[in-house]
């Protein structure tokens, strides 16, 4: 049996993280990589309830404005549904934790 060397195994960085990784497959996109998880575009209407063209409208928006839409993707494919809210929540959630203060400057 020959023997095996360092070289001739593939190494993973310890330092990767799975969810780092979708993000940059995905362009940082929840609604896409969610949609991928749970079978496609036409799988993920059919579980919100909702058209092919408005989840492909969501997709390349990147979020979903509508609750129970999203609260069905959110269980179906494990995303968080606070990761649908898109840029506007991460701005208002930003200001919320810094405080009334800090509001207006």
């Amino acid at each position: 049996m020959a023997k095996r060397t360092k070289s001739t195994f593939k190494h993973r960085s310890s330092k990767s993280n799975p969810t780092q990784t979708r993000a940059r497959r995905y362009g940082g996109n929840p609604v896409k990589w969610a949609v991928e998880a749970i079978g496609g575009p036409l799988r993920a209407a059919v579980i919100m309830g909702v058209s092919l063209r408005t989840t492909y409208e969501w997709i390349r928006k990147g979020e979903i404005r509508l609750l129970k839409p999203a609260l069905r993707l959110a269980r179906a494919s494990g995303v968080r549904v606070e990761e649908f809210g898109g840029k506007q929540d991460e701005d208002l959630y930003l200001d919320s934790v810094r405080g009334p203060e800090t509001l207006g400057k």
